[in-house]
């Protein structure tokens, strides 16, 4: 039997969905999931086989296939018939088309023009809509706030429902159907720390990325685009969710470039110390030349390399330039007299100073916004203040 949800009693449309609770944005292995178990998300469901007891076994054909004899409580076996369980119910939710067609530009083409005209028609005369896939949790709760149920929405969701809710915002266009109820959402799930913004790569960042895009949450967006920028290794997957390529594309350049940014810094500095004016003397400035010549070569820095791995990321690549050594040396003339002894003094220049300040200082600049606006800005896509100034 078919579950029902009467979101608009007096609704002319049935949604139908099929294959509810399809598998969602399953994790790749980079975020420790291997690809046949995903993180989240339910399986489909498959056919299980039930033993029927037959006595004496009647096999139609086409239908049941004779199986092995299985043993009964008292131990006695008797044959029987293997039979397929029948197909998991379809959803059904009754709602109304004026609401569809002022807040989806899906419906409003979906349920006016030739496409109405050829409909299929449900026992009660409502114009049926199929869908397949879809969370009936998301979708039940996306037709509660198109129709206005107020009282029936939940004020805090997960992550993983809010994500996919922000899918079928995105399939059906009614993103600002959703505006307030979304706002609602994710200032709650922000606040209660159930889902903090994550600062490593793994599923939870892919969906907070998606999620700000959808509902244009700018400083989540960015938060989270700068996360990926700094600890990818590859361009980021999108596990199936619909982020543009422009986004994805946008962060894996910046990574690269500020990658590159930083060899070349090493690079330039390294040109300073050989061919530049002394900073502080020619002593100095030969030490420091050797020291870095010394540590970018055995670094694989030096000469500097050509199209850049796959697999660096911008922490990595600082990780490396940090962990350069610095020599100490005690130059000529260089000491200091106490009452007690006389000690000598390490000279002052630090070659990880030099690189701090001439490499790695403003990255976050060189880096660049990451923000909605730089990629037009989802809000613009929907935004009243857009259209009224």
């Amino acid at each position: 039997m078919a579950e029902f949800y009467n979101i608009d009693p007096s609704g002319d449309v049935t949604i139908i969905l099929r294959d509810a609770d399809a598998p969602f944005a399953e994790a790749p292995a980079l975020f420790g999931q291997p690809p046949d178990k995903p993180r989240t998300g339910p399986k489909k469901k498959k056919k299980k086989i039930i033993r029927k007891p037959a006595n004496p076994p009647v096999i139609e054909a086409g239908l049941a296939t004779v199986a092995e004899d299985a043993a009964s409580v008292d131990g006695s076996k008797e044959p029987g018939i293997d039979l397929p369980l029948p197909e998991p119910p379809v959803i059904r939710l009754r709602v109304s088309s004026r609401h569809l067609i002022v807040a989806s530009c899906y419906f409003r083409t979906a349920l006016s023009g030739r496409w109405k005209e050829t409909a299929s028609t449900a026992e009660d005369g409502s114009l049926c809509i199929e869908a397949h896939g879809w969370d009936p949790q998301a979708l039940k709760i996306l037709m509660l706030v198109i129709h206005g149920c107020n009282r029936q929405v939940p004020r805090l969701l997960s992550l993983e429902l809010l994500a996919k809710i922000a899918v079928l915002v995105d399939y059906y266009k009614c993103a600002e159907a959703v505006e307030v109820f979304a706002e609602l959402w994710l200032r709650a799930l922000k606040g209660t720390g159930q889902a903090p913004i994550t600062e490593v790569v793994n599923r939870d960042l892919v969906l907070w990325l998606f999620v700000s895009w959808i509902f244009g949450d700018d400083d989540v967006f960015t938060a989270v685009a700068r996360t990926a920028l700094w600890q990818t290794q590859e361009p980021l997957p999108t596990l199936g969710l619909p982020i543009p390529d422009t986004v994805i594309a946008t962060i894996d350049r910046k990574r690269l470039e500020l990658i590159d940014g930083i060899i070349t810094g090493l690079h330039e500095l390294l040109a300073t110390f050989r061919d530049g004016p002394e900073s502080c003397s020619f002593e100095c400035s030969s030490m420091l030349l050797g020291a870095l010549t010394k540590e970018m070569r055995a670094k694989g820095l030096d000469p500097k390399p050509g199209p850049l791995p796959s697999s660096s990321s911008v922490v990595a690549t600082i990780d490396v330039v940090r962990s350069i050594h610095s020599p100490q040396w005690i130059s000529v003339g260089e000491y200091v007299w106490n009452t007690d002894e006389i000690g000598l003094i390490p000279h002052s220049c630090c070659l990880q100073t030099l690189i701090q300040s001439k490499v790695l200082d403003g990255l976050d600049e060189r880096m660049g916004g990451l923000t909605l606006d730089e990629f037009g800005g989802r809000r613009s896509l929907w935004h009243p203040r857009v259209l009224w100034g």
